[in-house]
């Protein structure tokens, strides 16, 4: 059976990421992707992150190893990558859907159904919104200085990420002008 037989979701795919970069067990890739902030930008709960480990297991795309302090459990047994599941992550990262998504922002969706929220209700969300977004900036320039004094592989790729972060908040932040214009004039 091939491994386009079987569907890689994004936590699926970011673990087996992880475990190219060493062997993990469950308790250190949770610690990992909370690091990384992983939430910020792949959906990954912790116990997703066990249920992906026996997926992945179970498929031989990750392998136990041996590991201090290790036991049984995803949680103490240490896992690597295998080149089975190198494959898999290259396919899975080879998929065209990665670049023909389009993501649904909450606030656009608030703000398709504004017209239907009184006036003052409008200008608190924008304020709201605007307020979030300052914090989301100030959080990811913060981040960026933590990457940048970090050193390895995927160091430019978090940059690039963070950067491209922070020029989404503050275009938004931009644009937030022009949606109060013209919501706050209708009726």
């Amino acid at each position: 059976m091939s491994n386009a037989d079987f569907y890689l979701t994004t936590p699926d795919l970011t673990l087996l990421s992880l475990l190219m970069e060493k062997p993990q067990h469950g308790y250190g890739l949770n610690a990992e992707l909370e690091r990384r902030e992983v939430a910020d930008w792949a959906g990954v709960s912790r116990p997703q992150v066990y249920y992906s480990l026996k997926k992945l297991a179970r498929q031989g795309w990750i392998a136990a190893v041996e590991s201090e302090g290790g036991g049984p459990g995803p949680e103490r047994q240490a896992y690597k990558i295998t080149e089975r599941g190198r494959q898999a992550l290259r396919e899975g990262l080879a998929r065209a859907d990665w670049a023909t998504q389009r993501t649904l922002p909450a606030f656009v969706t608030w703000l398709a159904l504004s017209p239907h929220a009184t006036e003052a209700a409008r200008a608190q969300i924008i304020e709201q919104r605007k307020t979030f977004l300052q914090a989301q900036i100030a959080r990811e320039q913060d981040s960026l200085a933590e990457i940048q004094r970090e050193e390895g592989v995927m160091i430019p790729v978090a940059e690039l990420m963070v950067r491209f972060a922070i020029a989404g908040f503050e275009q938004e932040f931009s644009w937030l002008d022009e949606v109060r214009r013209t919501i706050l004039s209708r009726p």
